[in-house]
């Protein structure tokens, strides 16, 4: 019955696209437009039938369809990356390296209040240096990883020096140097017995002269002091500004003090 039906409506249509093409040509230019219309019809309506159905898929077919359609999986790629022997080195003794990396550190002078205090941080960083290049070097993975941490080391002003150089000439230039380093904690001791004592007055009075000359030279205010205290007032300015209790703008080589910041004096 499907198929008698199927073949009805072929034939009608069929027909009935062959006429209207014929009456294309026959008729009025004027009545074309409806025939082109009707050829359209008949033309899809003859598509719908004669066109040939997929056949379902089942899910044996469906399943083999996917497997088919999936790329076949390639082998993965691994990085040719070898672990370095000095890592694992690092790795496996981990605490009491940090141990010793943590005292194996470069002093720094103002870190300390007087000379006898910095020559013992330089000896406990030496020490502690040592024994940590001891123990790298009883293994060979251990005295790669000390070279490699701390005979090529880099920052942003040199890209490869000796860190334990660098400690052990530091260290060198103290003993050598005794008499200059104590003259240094001497006159970094008397800075700070100043602050302690004149602070809070030279505090004030830099306030009251940029309050009245406002926009005075940073350098200026050096020579309303004596110059032995220098330091001591370059120090009480940093603390200020970092206070935002003075404000700077950059002026040739030197800065312009004020007590209000520029948005508040009518600048951008």
């Amino acid at each position: 019955m499907k198929k008698f039906l199927k073949g009805l409506g072929v034939l009608f249509f069929g027909s009935g696209l062959i006429v209207y093409t014929i009456m294309f040509f026959m008729e009025t230019p004027e009545l074309r437009p409806v025939f082109i219309m009707m050829d359209v019809i008949m033309g899809f309506f003859l598509f719908l039938l004669l066109r040939k159905k997929k056949p379902k898929q089942t899910s044996l077919t469906r399943s083999a369809s996917r497997s088919s359609a999936s790329p076949t999986p390639k082998p993965k790629k691994y990085s040719s990356y070898i672990p370095d022997p000095s890592d694992n080195f690092f790795v496996t003794n981990y605490d009491y390296l940090h141990e010793l990396e943590q005292q194996a550190i470069t002093p720094q002078m103002k870190d300390y209040g007087d000379i006898d205090s910095y020559r013992l941080a330089y000896e406990i960083s030496l020490g502690a240096l040592h024994t940590l290049k001891d123990f790298c070097y009883a293994s060979p993975e251990g005295k790669r990883w000390y070279e490699s941490m701390y005979h090529h080391c880099f920052n942003s002003r040199c890209d490869d020096f000796n860190f334990e150089e660098r400690i052990e000439e530091g260290y060198q230039d103290l003993i050598e140097n005794w008499a200059v380093y104590e003259q240094k904690f001497r006159a970094k001791k008397e800075q700070a017995d100043f602050l302690l004592e004149n602070g809070p007055q030279i505090r004030r009075m830099i306030i009251e002269i940029v309050k009245a000359e406002p926009g005075i030279l940073q350098k200026d205010i050096y020579s309303r002091f004596d110059p032995a205290q220098r330091k001591a007032i370059i120090s009480i300015l940093q603390a200020l500004t970092k206070e935002k209790v003075l404000f700077r703008e950059p002026y040739k080589n030197t800065f312009k003090l004020f007590l209000k910041p520029p948005v508040l004096r009518g600048q951008l």
